[in-house]
């Protein structure tokens, strides 16, 4: 687990994740540790890493909805957010949001949607979720492209968080 700590801390400090993250600063190896003791102690969250060959391609990381934002974001009707449960009332969560990193030399050759939908589908098999939603900022097409490839639908209109401009993506598990 220490060597995978290690290899998600590099990719998340490679500078073209740190740009296209909402918070673009380095994060500090001791901030890393604690956040991944605390990923992996939870078991509401699931943390996938993608290999070939023994060798780390990717990761794709689905954590539950935490706020009425979130649900909010996810587009839900009103009747279906009445039986919405969070991490918080100890029920599994209805709703994940979905975070993805590759390798920095696998970027290019088409794994992100592959992680992407193998991960969501993973999801959906295991859990009682029914939405998994993606906040990717405007400038990060690549990521969009991924994230509607593996059959994530943007939401309508434009959304901002920490002053960036993003679009949340949706998959529900009846689109899966």
């Amino acid at each position: 687990m220490a060597s995978d700590s290690m290899v998600l801390y590099e990719w998340v400090n490679d500078p073209l994740i740190r740009q296209m993250a909402f918070s673009t600063a380095p994060i500090p190896l001791q901030d890393h540790e604690r956040w991944f003791e605390r990923v992996l102690s939870d078991p509401s969250n699931k943390l996938f890493i993608f290999e070939q060959g023994g060798k780390p391609l990717g990761q794709i990381r689905f954590m539950p909805v935490v706020s009425e934002e979130d649900v909010l974001l996810s587009g839900m009707s009103g009747a279906d957010k009445a039986g919405v449960r969070s991490a918080s009332d100890g029920a599994p969560p209805l709703i994940m949001t979905v975070d993805v990193h590759l390798a920095p030399n696998q970027r290019g050759r088409g794994l992100g949607s592959e992680i992407i939908s193998r991960g969501s589908n993973r999801v959906f098999d295991e859990t009682p979720c029914v939405a998994i939603k993606a906040l990717v900022k405007n400038e990060n097409q690549s990521s969009q492209r991924a994230f509607a490839k593996s059959g994530y639908h943007p939401l309508p209109g434009v959304l901002t968080v920490q002053d960036t401009e993003c679009v949340c993506m949706l998959l529900t598990r009846s689109s899966s």
